[in-house]
């Protein structure tokens, strides 16, 4: 095939870049544009990346030398030197000069896969290559993946379910306390370890999915293992975990860095402390997440399509955060958990074993979408997780697994924020009382005000300790403002502004509420 031929002229600059921006589009050279810059795909073949494992494939910034490369596959370029027009190699300025347009035609990239997986259509995704509706490539490397049966039934899904589940036989997942129909004892716990699997590998097909948490009563119970066979089953190595430790900035940069290189999946490992993120909020339930870059003074746009998973031991989540994870508690009721042995060592077992076990999560998938995602309608509604809900929740549920979200209620129960909010409620109720609109400054008063018993003066103190620290009656207002609307236990704060008077808050009973 004749490549087309771009005669280079400094007068002509700008049709020469729309050229040779043409004849890569034409050519399909693996160049893409991603966060506002242009990128390749690289497979790591060395151990010098700290955040990736050897053979790992990655998303990385091109460089003005490589581009020059894939413009000279894609056409021909010539150089007039006076007397007639001589081939030549386009220049790192003219490379430097397409890069920082900032606006492209090429193929925008949403990031990488290395196995199969659902398009947002319900298809399998097989093909190597970039794939335009999901933008996405996909390189399997060597790996040879079992086709997904095109019309699966209800059998074929469950017995592909029974060969995930077979894989997380070893792992203490704690059972709920109904039993089943055969008086054996089903677990939500192992329903989010389920999702999690089955999320990894259909991830990119739903727009937004919640954080898997994987929690454990003391160290040494799988919850890095766990992490690991999920992360095989997406990419056929063990997760390079991102520390959740450091400054708010110190964690943003982590989290921004990885998504910019596509990873299918994040594991946050080692978490010691109360977690409670905007950022995380933001990544969760929105598909783009938007942030400074180090070094440049330009924010950008990151596609926020991976699986998140957060893993600690007694994992304390705060806040808006509660509302989009769910939760696979495991507790192994022995004081040195690391000394159990599991029936088969998970580690060689699922690398070896990755094609069909991909395979099967995907024929779970397929199978439901199949039969119409049956019993989808009966499920309590989830805006933010609507996909991810219909899909891998749908499946679980329809094949007699328990519902995973029913696992957020052990998170919220453990959320010192809710705790806090009662508690402000509980002494709001005994200082002030119900539906009597008050400003912050009014609150202050009362919370410092002295109990007369003679007088029925009900004394501040209850309220004041419930407030904790606070400097002024700007700072409480700020405070109230946030806690607006939000119900705990059947009550609630609500705010009342008016032009030209100070706001005012009073508590309510909410619909259900003794007293």
């Amino acid at each position: 095939m004749t490549k087309p031929q771009i005669k280079l002229q400094q007068s002509l600059l700008p049709d020469n870049l729309d050229a040779a921006e043409q004849s890569m589009l034409d050519a399909g050279v693996p160049v893409y544009q991603a966060a506002g810059t242009l990128v390749q795909v690289v497979r790591i073949d060395d151990d010098q990346d700290p955040t990736h494992a050897r053979g790992s494939l990655v998303i990385r910034p091109m460089k003005p030398q490589r581009l020059v490369e894939h413009m000279m596959r894609a056409a021909d370029f010539f150089l007039f030197n006076g007397k007639d027009w001589r081939p030549t190699a386009p220049t790192l300025a003219f490379a430097a000069a397409f890069m920082a347009r900032g606006e492209w035609r090429l193929r925008v990239l949403k990031g990488i896969l290395e196995a199969p997986t659902l398009r947002h259509d319900g298809s399998v995704l097989t093909e190597q290559g970039y794939d335009p509706q999901m933008q996405v490539v996909l390189n399997t490397g060597d790996i040879q993946f079992p086709p997904v049966p095109e019309q699966p039934s209800r059998a074929d899904a469950l017995a592909a379910l029974a060969l995930l589940k077979d894989v997380l036989s070893g792992f203490p997942f704690v059972p709920d306390e109904e039993p089943d129909e055969f008086g054996g004892h089903l677990s939500s716990a192992r329903s989010v370890a389920l999702s999690a699997m089955l999320t990894s590998v259909s991830r990119k097909a739903m727009r937004t999915a919640p954080g898997h948490c994987i929690d454990a009563a003391s160290a040494n119970t799988g919850k890095t293992l766990l992490s690991d066979t999920v992360a095989v089953l997406a990419t056929g190595r063990p997760v390079v975990p991102v520390s959740y430790g450091g400054t708010k900035a110190e964690f943003n940069k982590r989290m921004f860095s990885v998504l910019m290189q596509g990873d299918p999946l994040v594991s946050i490992d080692n978490i010691d402390e109360e977690i409670e993120s905007d950022e995380l909020c933001t990544i969760f339930t929105s598909e783009w997440w938007q942030n400074r870059i180090l070094g440049e003074s330009q924010n950008r746009q990151v596609s926020t399509g991976v699986l998140v998973m957060l893993n600690g031991n007694n994992l304390r989540i705060r806040g808006d955060l509660t509302s989009r994870v769910i939760s696979c508690r495991m507790d192994a009721q022995m004081e040195n958990p690391g000394d159990r042995v599991f029936d088969r060592d998970l580690r060689s077992y699922v690398p070896e074993h990755r094609p069909e076990l991909v395979a099967a999560a995907l024929t779970v998938l397929r199978a439901f979408i199949v039969a119409g995602r049956p019993g989808v309608d009966k499920l309590s509604p989830m805006e933010r997780f609507a996909d991810w809900s219909n899909l891998v929740r749908g499946a679980l549920v329809w094949l007699g697994e328990p519902d995973p979200l029913t696992t957020r209620a052990s998170v919220v129960a453990v959320d010192s924020a809710r705790e806090e909010t009662a508690r402000l409620h509980d002494a709001w109720a005994e200082v002030i009382g119900y539906d009597k609109w008050v400003t912050a400054a009014e609150v202050l008063e009362a919370s410092e005000r002295h109990s007369d018993p003679d007088l029925g003066i009900v004394g501040g103190k209850p309220l004041s300790e419930a407030l904790g620290t606070v400097m002024s009656a700007a700072a409480l207002g700020k405070q109230l403002v946030a806690l607006d609307g939000l119900i705990v236990d059947g009550r609630c704060l609500r705010r009342h502004a008016t032009v030209g008077h100070s706001t005012k808050f009073r508590l309510e009973r909410q619909a259900g509420e003794a007293g």
